[in-house]
């Protein structure tokens, strides 16, 4: 899990630096090459951390000859880099996994997209149950970006008795 979130970090930097590059360099094979390097890091074997670490390497000395270019991509704090790279390491997870394991996923996605949609919309729940809805939905959807099938099960199971209690 460590190494896949490693290249959902790097594919994300990448991609940030090389729309940089491409977009401000001002030099017209440069922002090819950055183009092309984008390229590369998403055809990219996850696995191969070498090489996406190779590419960033280059995309960010490009950037850095930039120097304190106005659009230069801000650091971004700590939380909103990871759901950033949490939204990449979905996409590498997913390529790695077998088609049976994916539509199991989407299957438990639906569940819980369909039992959270009636939920959230009944008056009648207090809000310590209101409050428990959105709780259980984000932790089963982060643990299904993570692959963590089981635990997005339980929340499933979680949301389906409490559409099953309050809606029937």
């Amino acid at each position: 899990m460590e190494r896949a979130w490693q290249a959902a970090e790097l594919r994300w930097k990448c991609g940030t630096l090389a729309g940089f590059v491409a977009a401000c360099t001002g030099v017209e094979g440069r922002a090819r090459e950055a183009a092309g390097l984008a390229g590369e890091v998403f055809a990219a074997d996850p696995g191969d951390l070498e090489a996406l670490q190779a590419i960033h390497g280059v995309l960010a000395t490009w950037a850095d000859e930039l120097g304190d270019h106005p659009h230069r991509p801000a650091v971004r704090r700590p939380e909103e880099a990871d759901r950033r790279i949490r939204d990449h390491l979905k996409d590498v997870l997913r390529t790695q996994l077998p088609v049976t394991a994916r539509d199991r996923l989407a299957a438990v996605q639906l569940s819980l997209d369909v039992d959270f949609d009636v939920l959230r919309r009944l008056r009648t729940l207090s809000a310590e149950e209101r409050e428990d809805v959105f709780y259980v939905y984000g932790r089963a959807t982060a643990a299904l970006d993570l692959g963590h099938l089981e635990e997005a099960e339980r929340g499933a199971k979680r949301l389906d008795a409490l559409r099953r209690q309050h809606a029937g």
